[in-house]
């Protein structure tokens, strides 16, 4: 079963160890929000961005273009720019 509620606790824990620099760490609590509740194209932006900071823009693209199909239009600008071929 989906549990948006108990994402939510991973993605904001996500997100501050984003601002203390723990990008590993956080794409951890990312993937775990993710496995919760997958609907949530947020979340996939920004674990995609957190891929970018370790240089890894496959993982990167892969959930930008998966924000994008749950209807994200934050994401065209990283599509455009990070995964064009």
């Amino acid at each position: 079963a989906y549990d948006s509620t108990s994402a939510r606790v991973f993605d904001n824990r996500a997100r501050l160890k984003v601002k203390t620099n723990d990008i590993e760490g956080a794409i951890e609590d990312y993937t775990k929000s993710i496995d919760l509740y997958n609907a949530d194209p947020v979340v996939f932006k920004e674990r995609g961005e957190s891929y970018l900071k370790l240089e890894q823009t496959e993982k990167a693209c892969s959930d930008f273009n998966k924000a994008k199909a749950l209807d994200s239009e934050d994401v065209d600008e990283l599509i455009n720019e990070y995964c064009t071929e």
